[in-house]
């Protein structure tokens, strides 16, 4: 199913990005909302030492990206902050400097970065021997984000805590992070590789490489994510993740198997669904895939990828009605994507339906979309056929020639050239 690739694949890359596929307000979106004010919330609370709201807040906040999140790309905001609570607890970082972090923090949001640092500053110049006041001016820094001064300075930060507390595996994630912000994988995948040497039993050292390894190691990327999976078989997103590299690797059954253990643990998320759905497809067992897609579209009803992939589906089983169905209301619920317009056009064709051929393609050149993989030659000798069909030669020539006239040096093109080069000339005759 080669159509229906280009677009599974895209569904992949937003998901890992944690880009919602839904149109109009979702209740991805208004979970998402909760998240944000809850992140505030126990900001708030920390900058007026209300430390134990304050952590309350943020393991709620991220209770809920766990919730809405399959990605495992870059730790959440919320886990950043919880890590300051995490020392508080193991009384390696006092409360009036978990207070300090989060009055740091309010100065950032108010773009006063100077006095935010001179806080911190203030901390280490106390106690210059106290690998944690290092390690919180590192999470300061990173908090300001770019430009990429501010993460060589975590970095910074993050070595000298390293110096002074070696044994403490996390600040050797923390540090790995701050090298990926630098664009530095190398360094990232070395500082991974001693975390989990110091702690073999902390799964999120070896999502964090898995992440890393990415498409350059399949391999070890798989056994990466297998071993989170062994430390914690509980984690949704371990299965998906790996359930990913199982399928874009072509092992569609273990990439099945993967997807359905993460749907045990969270029977509601419809991008599993979506996901699964297109491995079943690429194992051709269309019925199953259909019916995951169908769920999928139960859960998040405004879905018009969904829609469309599942009209992929209908396609390739040669159910042409209920293919062209999910295309027109795909673009009904995303009226600017030019992708179901082509497909209903091609499948249109199928039935013999030219002017609605022509109506869909010709709306795919007025959208004219800027996709590096989409070539917009072929629309117009597509197009060209359908008005040979309802016998408009002349419309017919100016799209065959349009096509060539955009670079299409192909056979099919110059044929259909001296066709409408003969027969006008004919006509004038």
């Amino acid at each position: 199913m080669k159509i229906l690739k280009v677009i599974v694949i895209l569904i992949i890359s937003l998901a890992f990005f944690s880009v919602n596929l839904c149109y109009g307000q979702t209740e991805w979106q208004t979970k998402r909302k909760a998240e944000r004010e809850l992140i505030e919330k126990g900001k708030e609370y920390g900058s007026q030492g209300k430390l134990k709201e304050a952590k309350e807040a943020f393991e709620k906040a991220y209770e809920l990206y766990q919730y809405l999140h399959t990605d495992l790309i870059w730790p959440s905001e919320s886990a950043r902050h919880l890590r300051i609570f995490e020392y508080v607890d193991q009384k390696k970082i006092q409360p009036d400097q978990a207070i300090n972090y989060f009055k740091a923090l309010e100065y950032a949001d108010k773009e006063e970065h100077d006095k935010a640092i001179e806080l911190c500053t203030k901390a280490i110049e106390l106690n210059p021997e106290d690998a944690y006041v290092y390690f919180i001016r590192a999470q300061v820094y990173i908090y300001f984000g770019i430009p990429k001064i501010n993460y060589e300075k975590a970095v910074s930060d993050y070595s000298k805590a390293i110096e002074l507390d070696p044994k403490n595996h996390k600040f050797y994630l923390d540090r790995g992070m701050a090298y990926r912000y630098c664009l530095q994988p190398d360094k990232a995948m070395s500082d991974y590789s001693k975390a989990i040497e110091l702690n073999p039993k902390d799964e999120g050292a070896y999502i964090f490489r898995a992440v890393l390894y990415g498409g350059r190691n399949n391999e070890k990327t798989i056994a990466d994510y297998s071993k989170a999976i062994e430390l914690n078989p509980k984690n949704e997103s371990y299965y998906f993740s790996r359930g990913i590299i199982y399928f874009l690797t072509e092992r569609y059954e273990e990439a099945i198997d993967d997807f359905s253990k993460a749907l045990e643990i969270n029977p509601e998320r419809a991008i599993t669904y979506s996901i699964r759905g297109s491995a079943y497809s690429y194992n051709n067992q269309f019925d199953n895939a259909i019916s995951d897609f169908s769920r999928a579209l139960e859960l998040e009803p405004n879905n018009s990828r969904d829609y469309t992939v599942r009209g992929d589906v209908y396609a390739e089983m040669d159910q042409l009605e209920r293919a062209i169905s999910d295309y027109s209301k795909a673009i009904e619920i995303n009226p600017e994507d030019y992708y179901p317009y082509k497909r209903r056009a091609e499948n249109y064709a199928k039935t013999g339906k030219y002017e609605k051929v022509i109506d869909d393609y010709s709306k795919v050149i007025e959208i004219n979309p800027k996709d590096a993989n989409f070539n917009i030659v072929p629309i117009y000798i597509n197009r060209g056929d359908a008005y040979e069909e309802i016998g408009d030669l002349k419309d017919a020539c100016s799209d065959w020639k349009k096509a060539f006239d955009l670079g299409d040096r192909e056979r099919w093109s110059i044929v259909n050239r001296i066709r409408c080069l003969g027969k006008l000339n004919h006509r004038r005759e």
